[in-house]
């Protein structure tokens, strides 16, 4: 089942995703597939590097689940909550074949760079993770589904999704976050089903940032402030941003760092997930959304150690400018 659903990255999308739903279709979910399915921009995603023959088997089948999911997120179900669930014989299946740890629709071995995913640029409204609902006094925001997955996991959203990592790093990549602990409370037992909560703990660089919008624009324009610098281009945000509001006082957290220098086209690139306290705990986060940047000023911002811990929120300091937080 795996071989014939997880084909090659190359695979049309449409042929890849009737795979996946007709396996979802089996296990007894009425899934929603849209008249035309196309691969994400290709500005926006990056091949798979298989010249690693070793592992070459482990990680076609992690780049098929990527592909896959990033086309069965375009797909609606009935019932939303059951979003985990609809794939979880698929995930049974695959945990078995690669021996890795599943977590609310990502994989261990494939952490911290699965982390870099986000809502399909221009999606609809409905894909913010808080909803404007009217009210006899007015509009308020609600969180209005179910937890059905952990904030970083990209079946926290009811939208289209996009990766924006390779399966397999380049030489240059260098990343920069190490997963120390990774947890899934099942509700039932079964971690490839519904969930009540999870998080994982890592260690990582943090940078204060404050969200900042050119409100002249319809919808306003996000730029982000990391200490002296601002940046206004690579932010793809979880929450609206008639919700945010400027100043939102948050935390960036780089999880790669790409550097070509000396090579004709010597493209430099951070990548960076935007956090939020979540106010169950000091250091504790919530992902906000990610941001990513291009260029030699923005790498040397996250290359270089914030160095005031004052302005941060952490669960331990580990000194040369890393700290522990847990992200639920």
């Amino acid at each position: 089942m795996l071989a014939s659903m997880f084909a090659k990255p190359g695979t049309a999308a449409s042929e890849q995703l009737k795979r996946f739903a007709a396996v979802v279709s089996r296990l007894g979910y009425d899934i929603r597939v849209p008249h035309s399915i196309t691969s994400p921009d290709p500005m926006l995603t990056e091949t798979v590097d298989t010249k690693n023959t070793q592992k070459a088997a482990p990680l076609d089948i992690h780049a098929g689940w990527r592909h896959s999911v990033q086309n069965y997120s375009k797909c609606g179900l009935t019932y939303p909550r059951d979003k985990l669930i609809a794939i979880s014989g698929v995930a049974k299946e695959m945990s078995k074949v690669i021996n890795d740890q599943y977590l609310a629709g990502l994989w261990r071995s494939q952490l911290p760079t699965t982390l870099l995913w986000s809502a399909e640029p221009n999606g609809p409204a409905s894909s913010f993770r808080h909803q404007r609902l009217p009210t006899g006094s007015g509009n308020v925001w609600i969180w209005p589904r179910p937890l059905r997955a952990p904030t970083w996991s990209w079946a926290s959203l009811d939208t289209a999704i996009v990766f924006f990592f390779p399966v397999t790093p380049r030489d240059k990549d260098k990343a920069t976050v190490d997963v120390l602990e990774a947890h899934i409370e099942p509700l039932a037992g079964d971690i490839h089903g519904e969930i009540l909560n999870g998080y994982i703990r890592v260690s990582c660089m943090l940078y204060p940032a404050s969200l900042l919008f050119d409100t002249e624009k319809s919808p306003p324009t996000p730029s982000i402030r990391v200490g002296n610098s601002v940046f206004q281009h690579g932010i793809f945000l979880d929450e609206s941003p008639a919700l945010v509001g400027t100043g939102k006082n948050l935390h960036c957290m780089p999880i790669f760092f790409r550097d070509w220098s000396g090579t004709q086209t010597a493209p430099k690139q951070a990548r960076t997930l935007i956090l939020q306290p979540s106010g169950k705990g000091r250091g504790h986060f919530e992902r906000f959304g990610l941001f990513m940047s291009w260029g030699t000023r923005e790498l040397d911002v996250f290359r270089t150690p914030w160095g005031n811990d004052t302005n941060l929120e952490y669960e331990e300091a580990l000194g040369g400018g890393k700290y522990i937080i847990t992200i639920t």
